[in-house]
This record gives C-alpha cells, sequence and structure tokens, in this order.
C-alpha cells in the first residue's frame, strides 16, 4: 500500500521515469507505425523521418526531448539551406510523433513546438498573359494521342478554364459538383451555346 501511494506521489511530483524509448525507437514502434499507416501522408512522413529528422534527432530519449533539441534542429535545417515552409512541414511530423507518445501516456508532456511565421505580406503572383495562353494551349493539345487518350483527356481544357476564371486550386476544383457550376438549370442554355 505505501508503495502505491509513493508511485502515485512520484507520477504526481515529476519523479516517475518516463518511457525510455529514443525518439526513433517510438517512430520505428509497432504503435506509432500503426496509428501512421492508415494516414495519407504516412509514406511522405516516414521518408523524411529516415532522411532529415531521424539522423539529427534520433537518438535523443523521447521523454527527454525539449525545445532546444528542436530548436537545434531547425538552425541545423536552416544553415544547410533549407526553406522555412519545408522546415515547418518537418515540424509537423515531430509535432506528431509528440502528440501520440503523449497520447499513448509515454510522455507526461508535449513541448510546444514553435514554427517560423509564415510572409502573409507576400504579393500573390498572378499567371501573365502568356502563361494563361500556353496552358491553354497544352490542355487542349492531342498531339501524340492515341484516341482512347484523346477521349479520356477532353475534359481537361474545360476543368483549366474554370480554373483560370474562377481562381480556384485544384483541390477546388477536384470537388466541383454539377450543381455549383449549373444551378438547377439556370445557365443550362448558357452553357449549351458554349456562353
Amino acid at each position: 500500500k505505501k508503495k502505491k501511494v509513493d508511485m502515485y506521489a512520484d507520477m504526481f511530483m515529476g519523479k516517475l521515469e518516463e518511457s525510455k524509448l529514443t525518439f526513433e525507437q517510438f517512430v520505428h514502434s509497432d504503435d506509432f507505425t500503426d496509428w501512421s499507416k492508415d494516414r495519407a501522408t504516412h509514406a511522405a512522413r516516414m521518408a523524411c523521418m529516415q532522411s532529415t529528422i531521424l539522423p539529427v534527432i534520433g537518438k535523443v530519449k523521447l521523454a527527454k526531448l525539449n525545445k532546444l533539441d528542436v530548436t537545434r534542429y531547425k538552425n541545423k535545417r536552416k544553415a544547410s539551406g533549407v526553406s522555412e515552409s519545408t522546415i515547418n512541414r518537418e515540424l509537423n511530423d515531430i509535432s506528431g510523433v509528440i502528440t501520440q507518445a503523449h497520447d499513448f501516456e509515454l510522455i507526461r508532456q508535449k513541448i510546444k513546438i514553435e514554427k517560423y511565421k509564415e510572409d502573409k505580406g507576400k504579393e500573390r503572383r498572378t499567371l501573365e498573359e502568356w502563361e494563361v495562353k500556353a496552358l491553354r494551349k497544352s490542355a487542349s493539345s492531342t498531339e501524340g494521342l492515341n484516341q482512347r487518350q484523346i477521349d479520356q483527356k477532353k475534359h481537361i481544357p474545360l476543368f483549366i478554364d474554370i480554373g483560370l476564371f474562377c481562381g480556384l486550386r485544384r483541390g477546388e476544383i477536384l470537388a466541383l459538383k454539377w450543381g455549383d457550376i449549373v444551378d438547377k438549370g439556370h445557365f443550362k442554355d448558357q452553357w449549351k451555346e458554349g456562353g
């Protein structure tokens, strides 16, 4: 009974030893892999871990990882000429590992990872007229294609025009439904006439 009370007291006071796994061991553990593999970003995350993250912080004990380790990682990547947006994506992966370790109760506290601030003041780039013409020409071109490929490609110019006219991104174009373009037949006649 006394041992149990002491254990709870130690846990409350933060004296209890947390996971002895290193960052790398946890990333390669079945627990983390089972959580990660069902996500669309799994392959990219693990590739990034192997090539850039684990060589720098992989040997650090998961429970001992702190802001200084993350700052050193950021500085090392920045010094090697990597862009801040790329480093931010890598920090997202590190943060995901730490969050899962916390959720699995391997660590008591998550460290707050500070990313680089995005420059919101950058002027948005718009396509030049020649770029628009080249894009539309390429979308309409059937050069070197067989009939099956031509049939498969015939909708592409329409999507390019919708994207250019409405300022849509790829994901927004792919999410379009017929009703988003032709609302209950209001534009039916114009659509048939090509207006």
